[in-house]
Order: C-alpha cells, then structure tokens, then sequence
C-alpha cells in the first residue's frame, strides 16, 4: 500500500517508481510526464504531443497511471484489432476442443473395436475433426 505525506500541512501522493518516476503531487490534482520509453507497449509511443497522466486522489493515494495519451491514432494501424484477436482466440480453442472430441472418439472406438477396420475410423474422425467443427463454428460464430 503506498503512504501519503503531509507537506506544509497539505495532503500529498508520495514520490514512486512504476516505469517512470512520479513526483510528490497535491492530494486531487493530476501530475502529467513524458511518455516513457522503457514501458511494455513504447513502441506504439510515437507522438511527439503525448504524455502520460497520474491522478492523485484526494485522499493521498496514486490512481493507476494513463499512458493511452501517449498513443497516436497512425502508430496502432496496421496492427490487428481486438475483435480480430478475440476472433482468433476463440477459433483456436474451438479447434482444440474440436480435436480432442475427435481423439477421443478415435480411441474409444479403438478399444470398442479392437478387432475392427481402423481406416474407415480415421476417414470419420477427421471428418468430425474438420467439416463438423467448422459447421459448429459457422453456428457458434
């Protein structure tokens, strides 16, 4: 838990670190900095405009710091967006699961029929693997 300070009688957010320094700033103001360059996604803080916020509560307590100012709308384009990652997300788990029904099968119908054609048991289990599980996507999706 971070500590506040009494400076001159007032209340103050203490001076910290995350991945820049943050300054003693007055309880219920808002201290702004230069947009880091050591932070997870710096390579999206190409505005030269940009800088990175951090409220102070009035309470003596730091907020989460703002670093979404220091983005420029031209450094995220081409990049994919989170519906797109979202999407891809969810079909590779489709696939997964898709996949291990398909495993199982195959291996219940092997000890099922252990003395059995297991050729036309591959032919079926890659069917469900592929067309039926892109069938439940189309629904699902």
């Amino acid at each position: 838990m971070e500590c506040s300070t009494y400076l001159l009688g007032e209340l103050y957010c203490n001076a910290t670190f995350d991945v820049q320094c943050w300054n003693f700033t007055l309880a219920g103001t808002t201290a702004r900095g230069a947009c880091p360059e050591n932070h997870e996604f710096s390579i999206f803080f190409n505005d030269p405009e940009g800088y990175s916020n951090r409220k102070c509560e009035t309470n003596g307590q730091w907020h989460k710091p703002n670093y979404t100012t220091c983005l420029s709308p031209d450094s995220i384009k081409g990049y994919p967006s989170v519906n797109a990652l979202a999407f891809l997300g969810l079909y590779t788990l489709t696939c997964c699961y898709g996949w291990m029904l398909a495993e199982g099968t195959f291996l219940h119908f092997c000890l099922a029929n252990a003395f059995s054609n297991k050729k036309t048991l591959v032919i079926v289990c890659c069917i469900v693997g592929w067309v039926i599980r892109q069938e439940i996507d189309q629904i699902v999706l």
